[in-house]
């Protein structure tokens, strides 16, 4: 019991102490009060290797609720039809952009060699002193 009050006690002035900064910069109080323990949790969650969002990725919301004991598959419900096409759709655009920066990377390399080879030939073609 006492070790509860305690971490509420701390809990409290880390609060109070946050709202009193932010109500200097003219914040809202409860926005930062949140926001302490929210990040601390997310800190957490990633530190851990899982997502900085519970909601978003891992086995409670990727794995089926429940399993036939005959082995059949398991439907997807609907949030996790939805977070699958997401996720495709997701790859399909960073396949996308990868090719583009692939493409643009070729480009750049053909137009500095041609540059180069510019420079050669127009020195090649300038006028030498003779050499006696």
């Amino acid at each position: 019991m006492a070790s509860n009050a305690r971490c509420f006690s701390s809990l409290r002035s880390i609060l109070q102490s946050k709202a009193a900064c932010l109500q200097t910069q003219n914040r809202p109080y409860f926005k930062g009060a949140y926001s302490i323990i929210f990040s601390d949790n997310r800190k957490r969650r990633l530190k851990r290797g899982e997502s900085g969002n519970k909601t978003r990725y891992g086995p409670l919301t990727d794995l089926p609720d429940f399993t036939y004991l005959d082995g059949r598959p398991t439907p997807l419900t609907a949030g996790q039809k939805e977070r699958k096409e997401e996720r495709i759709k997701t790859a399909e655009r960073i396949m996308k952009l990868v090719g583009e920066m692939e493409t643009a990377q070729v480009m750049y390399d053909t137009r500095i060699q041609r540059e180069e080879n510019e420079l050669k030939q127009r020195q090649n073609k300038a006028l030498r002193a003779k050499v006696h």
